[in-house]
This record gives C-alpha cells, sequence and structure tokens, in this order.
C-alpha cells in the first residue's frame, strides 16, 4: 500500500502572536544565472527562524494538501517525478510541526523557488478541489518536467488556490521557476489572475511584483535613472541591488563558476542576524543543468551538497537542518 504523505501548511498563529507581520518577515531573494555554460539558481530564504526539513519524495508517492474547506477539499495526486524540497518547519499548537514548501527540483529538471508576496490575491474559487499556495511548489514538482508544462498547469484553473490564514497574517506566495532546458518563467497572481513572465531578462527576483520591480529599477543609475544604488534590506532595494551586480557580473566560464557567482551575488542580497524582521536563514544555490543542490544556513556556513543524479529515489525521506 503507497504512504500517504500530508504536506502541511502554515497556520501561523505561533508566528502572528510573537512575530511581526510586516511582510518583511517572510523576505527572500534569488538571481538567475544562465549563458550557454550554466543554468544555476541562487537563492537566499530569509526568515524569524531557520528551522527546516530537506524532503525525498520518491516517484509514485500519494500527496494530499492539507489545508481543505467544505467548499474546497483537498486535491490529491501521486507524483510522476521524484524530487528533492526544502520545507520551513514553524511550532504550532499540536504536536506535528507545520511545513511550508520554499524550493526544489525534480528529477528532470525542473526547479522552483517559492517567494512571500503580500499583493498576491489568487483566482477565485472555482468550486474545485484546492490546493493550498504553501503546498503548490511540491505539486508541481510531482506532476511536471518544465516550465511549459507548468504554465499550462498553472493556467488551467481545474482547482481552488488557497492562501493560508492564521489571524491577521496571509501567507501569499509568488514563484520562479526553471528547467533543465533553460526555460525561465515568474508567475504573480495579482487581481485574481496569473500574471506570467516567460524569459525575464532581469533574472531578479524578490518580494514585490515582477512589473513594479522592473518599473522602480528605471529610477537608478544604470538602469536609466538617477538615484545611487541602494544598501538595504528592503525588498525593492534587494531587487535594484541585485540586478546591479548581476549587470556587472562576468559571463561565468564554467560551471563551477557559475555555482561560485551564485554564492557570492546572493551574499550582498543577504540580511544579518538582529535585524527587527529575521535574517538571511539559508542560501541555496541549484546547479540546474545538473541536477545538484549546493545550501548552507546560518547556524552551519559550510557548503553542503545533494546530487540528485546519485539519490535513492526508492523511499521517502526527511532530514532536519539548521537546528539551534
Amino acid at each position: 500500500m503507497r504512504k500517504t504523505l500530508i504536506i502541511s501548511t502554515i497556520i501561523l498563529a505561533y508566528i502572528a502572536l510573537t512575530f511581526s507581520t510586516s511582510p518583511n518577515t517572510m523576505a527572500c531573494s534569488e538571481i538567475h544565472i544562465q549563458n550557454n555554460n550554466a543554468n544555476v539558481s541562487a537563492r537566499n530564504f530569509d526568515f524569524m527562524s531557520g528551522k527546516g526539513l530537506i524532503s525525498i519524495s520518491p516517484r509514485g508517492q500519494l500527496h494530499k494538501s492539507a489545508f481543505s474547506s467544505n467548499a474546497h477539499p483537498s486535491k490529491q495526486w501521486t507524483s510522476k517525478y521524484a524530487s528533492v524540497s526544502f520545507w520551513v518547519s514553524l511550532p504550532s499548537n499540536n504536536s506535528n510541526p507545520i511545513l511550508a514548501g520554499v524550493d526544489g527540483i525534480n528529477e528532470a529538471g525542473l526547479k522552483i523557488g517559492t517567494y512571500f508576496l503580500e499583493a498576491s490575491q489568487y483566482p477565485a474559487p472555482t468550486g474545485s478541489e484546492s490546493i493550498a499556495i504553501t503546498s503548490y511548489m511540491q505539486y508541481l514538482l510531482d506532476n511536471y518536467a518544465n516550465v511549459a508544462e507548468a504554465l499550462a498547469d498553472i493556467q488551467s484553473s481545474s482547482y481552488t488556490l488557497l492562501p493560508v490564514s492564521a489571524n491577521d497574517l496571509k501567507i501569499k506566495l509568488h514563484f520562479y521557476i526553471h528547467d533543465q532546458d533553460g526555460h525561465s518563467a515568474i508567475i504573480d497572481f495579482l487581481d485574481g489572475q496569473p500574471i506570467i513572465f516567460t524569459a525575464p531578462k532581469t533574472t531578479i527576483l524578490t518580494n514585490t511584483p515582477y512589473s513594479e520591480a522592473l518599473k522602480a529599477l528605471t529610477t537608478y543609475s544604470e538602469f536609466g535613472g538617477k538615484e545611487d544604488i541602494p544598501g538595504g534590506p528592503e525588498s525593492l532595494e534587494r531587487f535594484v541591488r541585485g540586478a546591479f551586480y548581476k549587470k556587472h557580473l562576468p559571463a561565468p566560464a564554467t560551471n563551477k563558476q557559475a555555482i561560485n557567482s551564485g554564492f557570492a551575488l546572493v551574499q550582498l542580497l543577504s540580511v544579518p542576524p538582529k535585524f527587527e524582521h529575521g535574517c538571511t536563514q539559508w542560501t541555496i544555490v541549484t546547479d540546474i543543468k545538473n541536477k545538484r543542490i549546493f545550501y548552507r544556513t546560518l547556524n552551519d556556513p559550510t557548503i553542503q551538497k545533494i546530487d540528485l543524479t546519485t539519490l535513492d529515489f526508492s523511499k521517502a525521506e526527511s532530514k532536519e537542518f539548521n537546528q539551534p
């Protein structure tokens, strides 16, 4: 009998009571580096807590979104592709931890990152099954091999996407997705519609709607404006700074250079400890071309590697990391 993996969603009463509900509480940044020699995603996960899990999900695994309502029962699916994914683990009033998908890649080379976006507004309920937005990353990794397939599903409106609420705080996300063939897309959900940017030229994503970030970028020096390049931790400041340093990045001659450049670039966007709304807890650099993950955490800066081509995907496993 296949075991059912319940993909927990964030019910953030603990955080709503303990931390500020400012959007900066869940700030993150990604820079994508791509040329003929490399296809690398480098991202920071900024949050109040760095406690999490690395999950190995095999093919043929039955998954279920744990968050639902009477009108929208939880969607179930069976994974077509094995994957490795990162989940933030948060305390709850129940004995089980609360998990939310942050980043992952599947064996076909589809890579997905999730980023908080306060402005997100998902399509109106369809009366169909539901997927919690915090489970959406895993759903896409389980079912699709490339960006085109994932986008076709996102635009299908065959299910209801549910944000997760806790008191006055809603967890709302947008996405940056890539595949092994070099295709990429940014997906914002605004005014009840998916807004999709394929092959974005400015390959940066933070916590501002992508079109707004591009507009703001034009007010800064080297991008058509006169403002100085900012150095702060806010979303637009990180976006502009990332675009500036990416513009001046020498084209990597090798895949190794691209990986090293990824770590260097997102270090420039990191938020140090002791900031009011949290700090950079994890840095994840994914070599999409070769399906390798490199990561480090605030508590352990040693770079660790996961190679999907050598993993045993015969059973589901999870590993805790960045424990206090």
